[in-house]
């Protein structure tokens, strides 16, 4: 029993660990994509108890050790695991496409069919190793994720693997990303193609966590704060008492995932439509910043698809965001203005004022100036006292009858 108590608070505890994970990870900048993959390799490291932790790329017929974190003391192998034959590896690469995972509990029992394994491994005194394949969103196979115990020999549980896949799968989904962003601004003629690429494959991993985080750690979460007062109930009202800080604590990282799926992906847009996400926007804003934080609606809203509605929430978000960071306002006005051909959103400031000279304009603003022009839309900024940006994108009416959509508006 108490095995069980403490296998799943080490499950727990991994969740959580994915979830950081993933949180660090949001709107990263490729000159910063590097840190944030060794600083995640050294929080997975340290929790699962290896000795060392890495990342293989696979380019063709070849691997690269591209990242690696090394406890105090363990010595780093990174520079002689460059250009590696994939095919000098075959028995490990097999094992990864089948199973996705390998645990190899003793290095030593390895046997003739993984000899060049077990060469490799000894070489770098590794005793035990666990990989796990790093696959995208997408379903995009980039490589490996590692973690080597060289000190003593560790038992590893493919309950372990199962969710370091997942580490794996949001580390290869942001290093898609980076590798999608760098094609654009290479090949500006595709730059339309593949920004809308870029969006979908990062929508469709903030979603696919945010339903992770809802399903597992917020039910979880649920499950044992519903035990703990049950078993309050029956022990009286002294144990009541005693269990409120435990409660207490409970409740806030409830709330916290709340916040998190919010961030990733708001179900609000998706099942109330653009004014009350845009609502649940301000509010929890107030509730994070302390800065005042407004959302008006004017004119007679109208079905808008689903793509547009996802821009116009996307820009509210970064704007907002923006003037947060660079503006120090007092004062944000999100406003959703029905027209008759068309949806104007604005987000104004009193802060010191917004300059496109300013060199603030991350990859966020340049993704989302692309959006609003794939929508044969426009974005305008007024520069001066305070700041204010404007999207306007057309409401396509004709479109939706056509189509026989009922959008939410």
């Amino acid at each position: 029993m108490h095995e069980d108590i403490h296998d799943n608070g080490q499950q727990m505890q991994l969740k959580l660990l994915i979830a950081e994970v993933t949180r660090s990870f949001f709107d990263v900048s490729p000159s910063d994509i590097d840190a944030k993959i060794n600083d995640a390799l050294a929080a997975c490291g340290s929790f699962v108890g290896a000795d060392r932790s890495y990342v293989f790329l696979s380019t063709g017929s070849f691997m690269s050790n591209s990242h690696e974190w090394c406890d105090e003391g363990i010595e780093p192998q990174i520079d002689s695991l460059q250009n590696l034959p994939i095919i000098a590896f075959q028995w490990t690469m097999d094992q990864l496409l089948d199973e996705g995972v390998v645990v190899i509990p003793d290095v030593a029992l390895l046997g003739p069919e993984a000899a060049a394994e077990k060469e490799t491994l000894q070489a770098q005194a590794i005793q035990s190793v666990i990989m796990v394949r790093m696959e995208t969103t997408h379903g995009r196979d980039l490589g490996f994720l590692g973690f080597d115990a060289v000190r003593n020999r560790r038992q590893w549980t493919h309950e372990n693997a199962t969710l370091l896949k997942v580490i794996g799968t949001i580390i290869a989904t942001m290093l898609e990303r980076i590798q999608l962003y760098k094609q654009l601004r290479s090949r500006e003629k595709s730059l339309q193609d593949l920004t809308n690429r870029l969006v979908e494959v990062e929508d469709s991993q903030r979603r696919m966590y945010a339903e992770q985080i809802h399903e597992g750690i917020g039910q979880d979460l649920a499950l044992v704060r519903l035990h703990l007062l049950q078993l309050a109930e029956k022990s009286g009202s002294d144990w009541h008492v005693k269990m409120q800080p435990s409660l207490e604590l409970i409740d806030g990282v409830i709330a916290w995932t709340r916040d998190l799926t919010f961030e990733l992906s708001p179900a609000s847009l998706f099942e109330l439509g653009l004014a009350p996400a845009l609502s649940e926007l301000a509010h929890r804003s107030i509730r994070q910043t302390g800065i005042s934080t407004t959302f008006t609606e004017q004119g007679d809203p109208c079905p808008l698809e689903l793509e547009s509605k996802q821009v116009l929430f996307r820009a509210a978000k970064e704007l907002i965001t923006n003037a947060y960071k660079h503006a120090r306002p007092g004062n944000v006005a999100i406003r959703l203005d029905w027209k008759e051909s068309e949806i104007e959103l604005s987000v104004e400031d009193d802060g010191c004022g917004f300059s496109e000279s300013k060199d603030h304009q991350g990859i966020g603003l340049a993704i989302l100036r692309e959006q609003v022009q794939d929508k044969n839309g426009r974005l305008t900024i007024e520069e001066g006292e305070g700041g204010k940006v404007t999207v306007v994108l057309p409401v396509r009416n004709n479109h939706l009858e056509a189509h026989g959509q009922e959008e939410r508006p």
